[in-house]
């Protein structure tokens, strides 16, 4: 059964790595590992007897008709995955060309759909058969 499990509140958090105008899936993963290196350091520091480096999934979808792309990365490693899946966070640029997360940490299981359907602007999304995630106040919640 494919399910959501929410790992942290829907913190919203802006970042100081500027946004850059035109995104690619290389640059949408180097923005991932700066972000979030400290948690990938303690990840990858992990005392296992077989050394994971964590992978990152990276998608671009404009999820607010805005024509910038925001990135969702699921992070791959036995620290951030469990029987329901692994986390997935979701980034958006701001108008001050910063990142800052509209999804936390949810562990998804499943392939993302987007919906037509918007909530203040912003594309209704699930995950396999999850339920729809909708966009207020600042970020996607349930």
């Amino acid at each position: 059964m494919k399910s959501l499990l929410l790992i942290s509140l829907m913190a919203i958090l802006t970042f100081n790595i500027n946004a850059e105008s035109i995104i690619n899936e290389d640059k949408a993963t180097s923005i991932v590992k700066k972000l979030y290196s400290y948690d990938i350091e303690e990840a990858e520091s992990m005392p296992t007897r077989v050394k994971f480096e964590v992978e990152i999934e990276v998608t671009l979808l404009d999820l607010n008709n805005d024509k910038k792309n925001e990135i969702f990365a699921v992070l791959q490693h036995p620290y951030f995955c469990g029987s329901r899946g692994c986390r997935t966070i979701i980034l958006e640029k701001t108008p001050k060309d910063n990142w800052r997360s509209i999804l936390g940490g949810m562990i998804t299981h499943g392939d993302i759909e987007v919906f037509k359907e918007t909530t203040n602007g912003y594309n209704t999304i699930n995950f396999g058969d999850g339920p729809k995630l909708k966009y207020s106040n600042g970020g996607y919640a349930f």
